[in-house]
């Protein structure tokens, strides 16, 4: 299944909290997608390959959702360089 994952600029280390942050959000997407946690349970210990695709769509969402953005003013400050190693 995750062969099936082609996503070259991804890379998760091996942070606990990362790999939480993901887990967390699969399952909300997964969830949302099939109405509820007990439907969720029995797509994967169904194991059926057909519902593979659902959780490889769902993992590549969670992987490729754009971070959110900075505080205004601290774009503002990083655009005149006062933030960041050019500050230095």
């Amino acid at each position: 299944m995750l062969g099936e994952i082609r996503c070259a600029d991804v890379v998760i280390g091996p942070d606990p909290k990362t790999v939480h942050k993901i887990c967390k959000a699969m399952f909300g997407n997964l969830c949302q997608l099939l109405g509820s946690a007990e439907a969720l349970q029995e797509v994967l210990e169904s194991q059926d390959p057909a519902d593979n695709a659902l959780i490889i769509r769902a993992l590549k969402t969670c992987l490729t959702v754009p971070a959110p953005k900075k505080n205004v003013f601290v774009r503002f400050f990083s655009s005149v360089g006062c933030f960041g190693h050019n500050s230095l």
